[in-house]
C-alpha cells in the first residue's frame, strides 16, 4: 500500500475537530459578535474550558510563576 492510501486508511481514525470550534472561530471573525456570547460557547465545551486554561495558566502567557 502507498503512504497515501496508508493515510486516506487512517483517516477516520484520527480525531475530528468539535464542531463547537467551528462556531467559535466563526463568532470570533464577526465583527458584531459578543465576546460574553463567545465566552458562553466556550463555557459550554467543559474540554475546550480546560484546554484554555491550561494555556492561559502556561509561562508562555505569564500565568505560571516560577
Amino acid at each position: 500500500m502507498d503512504p497515501l492510501q496508508e493515510l486516506l486508511a487512517q483517516a477516520d481514525q484520527r480525531p475530528t475537530l468539535p464542531d463547537m470550534l467551528f462556531r467559535i472561530e466563526a463568532e470570533l471573525n464577526n465583527p458584531k459578535s459578543d465576546l460574553s456570547h463567545i465566552a458562553e460557547m466556550i463555557a459550554l465545551d467543559p474540554v475546550m474550558t480546560g484546554h484554555l486554561l491550561r494555556m492561559a495558566n502556561s509561562a508562555s502567557f505569564g500565568g505560571a510563576s516560577a
